[in-house]
């Protein structure tokens, strides 16, 4: 029996055994499946961690690279913000300046505008002027004729007086003989029509010597500022001639003629008196045609300087203008009718001569031709 119940414990503990392995490898198994899971939620956990890691390393990297981009952006908006604030600041100076250069150009294109209209007003000014000096020739010549032929007791015949064919505006009356005198100036400033103007009125004189008792010499008498645009000075017409002369060759001329009065007889003269008379009359025709050449020469000069002083700054023309517009040349008049005594010039050619010297001024003459004289002493 104890056996038995020996035999029936060992069953018992068989079966509680197997039932204890067969619990125990359910539980093992089912503790390794779960453990399984665990491991595998485990790796996935850390799988995930891993990712949120990178991820969050990417967050990072981006939430860096982000608040750069804000730092840059925000850099960016100052600069912006200066950029435009300059902008502002730029356009209110490029304003400013375009109405200072508007105001500028404006002052600038008046005072052109005002510089061209004062030069075209001078220079209307300056060809009215010389219109006027044109038509004050023929009265200036006239003047001056009546007071050369009252100081060396010549006949002055006027306009309206003259008996023949014709009417010039001057003559004398010299051995029976009416020489004419006929006045002639340019219309404007343009000189370049006046040569043919000049052999014209040339041609046209032989309506004065047509008529018995006028002497076949005729002369022209232009402005001194006007001889520079005549080509010629002596036109021959068959059996009259015709001299261009400026009013300062007319007592000269007078003069001349005057000196051939004294002789009725010419024929009746001795060889030596006809020698002098002819070397008078070279000599002073020299004289004249010498002195029409330097008052050209002059003339030129004078009006190419007067040219050049258009040129001066404005305020220094105005100001040199109005000197000029208030001072005065004239030379002395002849107060009354008297003989000028040789001695009496020679006096002053000296006393002049004296002024000259002191300046240092060279006025040797007799040695070398005009041209060759030097203006100062060394």
């Amino acid at each position: 029996m104890i056996l038995a119940l020996a035999q029936g414990f060992s069953v018992g503990c068989l079966v509680v055994g197997f039932l204890l392995f067969v619990v125990r490898r359910r539980l093992q198994i089912k503790f390794e499946v779960r453990l399984a899971s665990q491991e595998e939620s485990r790796n996935q956990l850390l799988q995930q961690l891993a990712e949120a890691q990178g991820q969050l390393k990417a967050r990072s990297a981006e939430a860096a690279e982000l608040k750069a981009v804000r730092a840059e952006n925000s850099e960016l908006q100052r600069k912006v913000f200066g950029f435009e604030e300059g902008e502002e600041q730029r356009k209110t100076r490029f304003s400013e300046d375009l109405h200072r250069l508007n105001l500028a150009f404006t002052q600038r294109e008046s005072e052109r505008a005002r510089d061209i209209e004062k030069k075209n007003e001078l220079e209307e000014s300056r060809c009215l002027e010389l219109k006027n000096t044109w038509r004050r020739h023929e009265r200036v010549v006239e003047e001056k004729l009546q007071l050369i032929c009252q100081r060396h007791l010549v006949e002055y015949v006027a306009k309206e007086k003259f008996p023949l064919k014709g009417k010039p505006d001057n003559a004398i009356k010299i051995g029976g003989e009416y020489i004419v005198f006929d006045s002639k100036s340019p219309e404007g400033d343009d000189l370049s029509h006046f040569p043919s103007y000049i052999r014209a009125q040339a041609e046209a004189a032989k309506k004065y010597v047509s008529a018995e008792g006028v002497k076949n010499d005729i002369f022209l008498v232009v402005p001194t500022e006007a001889i520079g645009g005549v080509t010629e000075t002596y036109l021959a017409h068959g059996k009259y001639r015709v001299h261009v002369i400026t009013p300062e060759a007319l007592e000269p001329i007078v003069i001349n003629l005057k000196k051939i009065e004294d002789y009725d007889f010419v024929d009746n003269l001795s060889p030596d008196e006809r020698e002098k008379i002819v070397a008078i009359i070279g000599k002073m025709a020299h004289g004249m045609k010498r002195r029409i050449q330097i008052d050209y020469f002059f003339a030129n000069e004078f009006i190419s300087i007067l040219s050049d002083a258009e040129n001066l700054p404005v305020h220094i023309l105005g100001d040199a203008q109005k000197v000029e517009r208030s001072s005065k040349l004239n030379p002395p008049q002849e107060r009354r009718a008297k003989v000028i005594d040789t001695k009496e010039l020679g006096q002053e050619v000296q006393r002049l001569g004296g002024k000259a010297v002191a300046q240092q001024i060279n006025i040797e003459t007799g040695l070398s031709p005009l041209d060759l004289i030097p203006l100062h002493k060394s």
